[in-house]
């Protein structure tokens, strides 16, 4: 194989040249990148780091959210095929999940005493938690006992069996909970509806429905906020 001659006018510092023949690679198109998924400020942080790149522009970007759906979507290079969206969601931190507040979850009391042994971290201090998980494993034994000493009274059974129910544990509890990841844990007070005949339990926080009502949409216009300020240029479209 004859190689042209070449003028090369300096050397590498290994004083190696390497020379290449035959086919190249061939081009290849650039790829189209997954989604792009995260806590609620995703959209954001995105944008703060990468708003000034060439393959970003911002002028055929825009910005969708939706409180309902608890999410902020970034949308890049709308009208290109290789068009990318960057997804903010406010998601719920397991704890929150397991403890099925509002849902009408029923708990037996062993079960709950469990969940809140493993999960000491969520009282406000260090005392709470114990008590509570000893009031729980008591609970049925204590119902029962006390309801044998009135046996007697069988007339009032429903009625002495609710008063000892409600005499046994305490109507509420405060718990300290982050609700969503990337947000600050809050203090809610909890209360505990618990069934006179089957001694399941029911978590219940009003307390609760109404900070959820109210976060989502702080936390999200924080965030619009926030990519107003970094680019005013962006459209943003409530859904």
């Amino acid at each position: 194989m004859q190689i042209e001659k070449l003028n090369i006018d300096k050397l590498p510092e290994s004083g190696i040249i390497k020379i290449f023949t035959g086919k190249g690679l061939d081009e290849k198109e650039p790829k189209k990148l997954d989604n792009i998924e995260g806590a609620i400020g995703t959209p954001f942080e995105f944008l703060s780091k990468r708003k000034d790149l060439e393959s970003v522009n911002l002028n055929e970007s825009h910005v969708e959210f939706n409180l309902e759906k608890f999410n902020i979507i970034l949308i890049l290079n709308e009208s290109s095929h290789y068009s990318n969206r960057v997804v903010g969601r406010m998601i719920e931190t397991k704890t929150l999940n397991d403890l099925q507040i509002n849902t009408g979850k029923r708990w037996d009391c062993f079960e709950l005493a469990d969940f809140f042994r493993l999960n000491r971290s969520i009282f406000l201090n260090a005392t709470d938690g114990p008590k509570l998980v000893t009031l729980l494993n008591n609970f049925k034994a204590k119902v029962d006992k006390e309801l044998e000493q009135n046996k007697d009274n069988r007339a009032n059974y429903n009625l002495q069996r609710r008063q000892v129910v409600e005499s046994n544990l305490p109507e509420s509890f405060k718990l300290r909970l982050q609700l969503f990841k990337g947000q600050e844990p809050v203090d809610i007070n909890v209360e505990v509806d618990i069934d006179p005949a089957s001694l399941e339990c029911v978590l219940i926080s009003p307390e609760l429905a109404d900070i959820l009502q109210t976060s989502v949409r702080d936390i999200i216009n924080e965030q619009l906020d926030k990519i107003k300020e970094l680019c005013p240029e962006l459209p943003i479209i409530e859904l």
